[in-house]
C-alpha cells in the first residue's frame, strides 16, 4: 500500500518503481530478520548481522533470477511444442 500511495503523490515515476519496491523489499527482509534474531533472544549485534544476511540473500535471488532471464533458463520453454498434443492420450 505504501508503494501506491507514494505513486499516487507523485514520490516516484512509473520508469524507478522497480527499485523502490527493490529497496522496500530488502529493507523487509532486514527488518524482519532483525526482529526474528531478537525474538529468539539473540543480541542487537546479532540481530543486525541475521538482517543484513537476510538482506543479502535477497540480493542474491534477484541477481541469480535476472541472470537467468538473461540467458534464457528461467520460466517456460521458447518452444511451445508441448502443447500441440494437449488433451489428446
Amino acid at each position: 500500500m505504501l508503494v501506491l500511495y507514494g505513486a499516487g503523490l507523485g514520490w516516484w515515476g512509473s520508469r524507478n518503481i522497480e527499485y523502490v519496491v527493490f529497496a522496500l523489499n530488502i529493507a523487509l527482509l532486514f527488518g524482519w530478520g532483525l526482529l526474528a534474531a531478537r525474538a529468539a533472544g539473540r543480541t542487537w549485534r546479532a540481530g543486525v548481522k541475521l538482517g543484513v544476511a537476510d538482506g543479502l540473500l535477497g540480493v542474491i535471488v534477484v541477481v541469480a533470477n535476472a541472470v537467468c532471464r538473461a540467458s534464457g533458463r528461467a520460466g517456460a520453454p521458447r518452444d511451445r511444442s508441448y502443447r500441440r498434443g494437449a488433451g489428446r492420450l
